[in-house]
């Protein structure tokens, strides 16, 4: 029993969310088939009406996969309701032209998962009289329905992982749509952006938009939350960001707080963005609004500079003043422009990236171009984490004029 109960353990413990049905039928037939009487076994998915054959390992007759067995057949009725049945070849509820295509003899099932949406049959090796219940016969059934549970609770978990993985990549391609395809060409400045995905997929976004008036605007913006939510928020600010910027006169705190509105209409309560919204001109003046966002920083022969100016972030309150702050960017100057994710990064001893952090790296590298920058920033940033919990974004604007 103990060698048994080993076995058990180390099948459960080397199932993974990658591939259950490719490990689970091999491990079950080579490693307890010997001790509990199985020589062969099937996986079946409940499809529609159907028992549909996924996976097969051994067993006396190849059968092709697709093969399907109604869901009415009576063995399966009786496995969906006591969860684990046996059969001999010769019980009268059996079809034996399908037993025939089958190439089954004896045979004990387990269903797996809610409402049996698996079903995991096996030859047995030995003929057993079912009135008696034998001691391998329990065997079998304890052994399986023991699998048939931890099977279940990781095609669960592989399941969830997979609908994770679809929506993170659906998101991802929503934010990629959305972004700039390459830096802008304006006046004597050097500008570039760039988004270091999470495992997760935040709702970081960035744009670079030629306005009607020759100005250029610069925006970061950050939705709260990750994956499909943030996206379709960040998705509503893009497009009413276009919109906003179509009118030659529209004054910045203008459209900042028609985002704001928005946002406020379409959005529930707990969602909510932060944005650095910035309109630079051919001279080097930046008129900019911080809506909640991380204060953007200004490197130039003063020193550092934190944009502060501004209001409180985008969709959560109405009929709020967006007031405008105004700089200018001289020769040498470097604006940066970042979200959280990079300053919030933290180490495993739970110590943040932070600002000083950053100040240090663009004060080390301003004689760079704006994309070396750039990669400064994220690469220290990542490398301080290992791994990255949320997006991390950042642009940087050159003057070098």
């Amino acid at each position: 029993m103990y060698q048994i109960e080993d076995i058990i353990e180390r099948i459960i413990s080397n199932l993974t969310d990658k591939d259950i049905h490719a490990q689970l039928l091999p491990s079950i037939v080579d490693e307890l088939g010997p001790e509990i009487g199985i020589t062969g076994g099937r996986l079946w998915e409940l499809r529609g009406t159907d028992y549909v054959l996924i996976q097969k390992h051994r067993g006396k007759k190849d059968v092709p996969l697709g093969f399907r067995i109604p869901d009415t057949y009576p063995p399966i009725q009786i496995l969906r309701k006591e969860g684990c049945v046996y059969h001999e070849r010769e019980d009268q509820m059996l079809d034996q032209n399908l037993e025939d295509e089958l190439g089954v003899e004896d045979f004990v099932a387990v269903a797996i998962g809610i409402d049996a949406a698996y079903i995991a049959s096996f030859d047995t090796a030995t003929k057993i009289d079912v009135g008696e219940q034998s001691k391998l016969l329990a065997k079998q059934q304890r052994t399986l329905r023991r699998i048939a549970r931890a099977t279940a609770i990781a095609l669960n978990n592989a399941y969830r992982h997979q609908q994770a993985l679809r929506e993170r990549d659906l998101a991802y391609r929503m934010l990629l749509d959305m972004l700039p395809d390459a830096p802008p060409h304006f006046g004597d400045f050097d500008i570039y952006g760039k988004i270091v995905f999470s495992t997760q997929v935040g709702g970081d976004y960035f744009n670079f938009i030629r306005l009607p008036n020759g100005n250029l605007n610069l925006v970061i913006a950050d939705a709260k939350g990750h994956g499909l939510k943030a996206a379709a928020t960040m998705s509503l600010l893009h497009n009413a960001l276009l919109r906003s910027m179509v009118r030659a006169d529209a004054q910045i705190n203008e459209v900042v707080t028609r985002l704001n509105r928005k946002l406020l209409k379409r959005t529930s309560d707990d969602n909510f963005v932060t944005m650095s919204y910035g309109e630079l001109s051919l001279d080097g003046t930046l008129s900019y609004c911080n809506a909640g966002q991380i204060p953007p920083l200004l490197f130039d022969e003063r020193g550092v500079t934190e944009l502060t100016v501004g209001g409180p972030i985008l969709g959560v309150l109405d009929s709020i003043p967006y007031p405008i702050g105004r700089v200018t960017l001289g020769h040498g100057s470097v604006l940066i422009q970042y979200t959280d994710g990079i300053v919030e990064a933290a180490n495993r001893e739970g110590e943040l990236f932070g600002t000083e952090r950053l100040i240090e790296i663009v004060q080390k590298h301003h004689r760079c171009n704006a994309e070396e920058i750039a990669n400064e920033i994220l690469e220290a940033a990542n490398q301080f984490s290992g791994v990255p919990m949320d997006d991390m974004t950042v642009v940087v604007v050159k003057s070098t004029g």
